[in-house]
């Protein structure tokens, strides 16, 4: 191929733009080897952020485009379609039968995986919804790459604080409480969502609790994905490994 040619793809975004009030579509190019050097250096906390840049630099349209602020199911979407652009559909995975044991060896076309786009009715109760004992009017915020950072820190902070790995109650009240942006139209800082939190009914809780179910349910899906072992002949589900074949193919 001469290196001269630039090939863009346009995709649509799961989230039709809507959450950030921008574009239904973005259009990319190819990462470049400036992209790829930055894509080996992308480890520990900045991991996420590097990768941010990596996307917004391949995009051509719209221009001046931050990833790092869009819901993660965008992020991850262009992250696949980047790699698509760039290398190709073909992803080779390895797998174990969970029936007979057997390993498996697959090429998965990148390009045939689902895409569930964001719907109105379902855009309008992502983020904000009633609690079904207290009938409080919960404002959560959208979890995007920066926020996931956010997340991330305030658990590694809280972490050394206490010199100690945290419990898992720790962490859910710590993810929530930078989750939750407004109670009744109160902005809440994240410790008085935290005294919030402890006092609702466990029906109340696990309604916040297990509200990013939904948000699972658009963008790409890479989950419940059907093959059947060669060997035993029995069909299985699995959900798509990330490994190191997925921005270093091994067939280039």
């Amino acid at each position: 191929m001469n290196n001269n040619e630039i090939i863009q793809e346009t995709y649509k975004l799961p989230s039709l733009g809507k959450l950030n009030n921008i574009k239904d579509s973005v259009t990319l190019r190819p990462m470049t080897t400036d992209e790829e050097l930055l894509r080996l250096d992308a480890t520990g906390r900045e991991a996420n952020r590097v990768f941010c840049d990596i996307i917004d630099a391949c995009v051509v349209e719209p221009k001046k485009f931050k990833s790092y602020y869009l819901p993660i199911q965008d992020q991850v979407f262009l992250l696949y379609k980047l790699r698509t652009v760039t290398y190709g559909s073909k992803y080779n995975v390895s797998l174990i039968c969970p029936h007979c044991g057997s390993p498996i060896t697959l090429d998965v076309d990148l390009d045939s995986l689902p895409i569930n786009y964001i719907e109105e009715e379902e855009f309008r109760k992502i983020n904000e919804y009633t609690l079904p004992k207290t009938g409080d009017h919960i404002k959560q915020k959208i979890l995007t790459p920066a926020l996931q950072d956010d997340i991330d820190s305030a658990l590694e902070d809280k972490k050394e604080k206490l010199n100690r790995p945290l419990k898992p109650s720790e962490v859910v009240l710590e993810r929530l409480c930078l989750r939750i942006a407004q109670v009744n139209g109160e902005t809440m800082i994240p410790e008085m969502v935290k005294n919030y939190l402890r006092g609702l009914s466990a029906v109340d809780f696990q309604t916040i609790k297990t509200h990013d179910v939904y948000l699972k349910t658009f963008g790409i899906q890479t989950a419940g994905i059907k093959t059947r072992c060669p060997q035993c002949m029995l069909e299985f589900k699995f959900a798509l490994p990330l490994t190191k074949e997925f921005f270093e193919p091994e067939y280039l």
